[in-house]
């Protein structure tokens, strides 16, 4: 679906420009910022919750597998999720993730993009 591969380039192009923005930040003031990124696609419900303090949120297997993306993420790369990438391949900026950096240990990530 070109629609979705449209919306996940942009997603990514966001997360490579945000490693670029932290890596010159890094650079120019010598402070230790670093970032992890996960990167998942899937379903999701969005909604604002609270009566108190109501706050936008997005719950759902596919954030939660962005989640633990980011979370396994080697420090200053981006996590590709298994659809994620297989969507993306010869796509827009994926052709530069090496498949020698697959990461298949759990079945979980697939490949990273790392910035360091």
């Amino acid at each position: 679906d070109e629609e979705l591969r449209g919306a996940c380039h942009n997603i990514q192009g966001l997360a490579l420009k945000m490693h670029e923005v932290l890596g010159r930040l890094r650079a120019s003031t010598q402070y230790p910022l670093h970032a992890r990124i996960g990167l998942a696609i899937g379903d999701v419900a969005a909604g604002v919750m609270g009566r108190l303090q109501p706050r936008f949120h997005l719950i759902g297997p596919a954030l939660q597998s962005a989640e633990a993306h980011e979370k396994m993420a080697p420090q200053d790369s981006i996590l590709l999720s298994e659809p994620f990438f297989l969507l993306m391949r010869g796509f827009g900026g994926v052709d530069a993730v090496d498949e020698a950096t697959d990461q298949s240990d759990d079945d979980m990530s697939y490949a990273s993009i790392d910035f360091s």
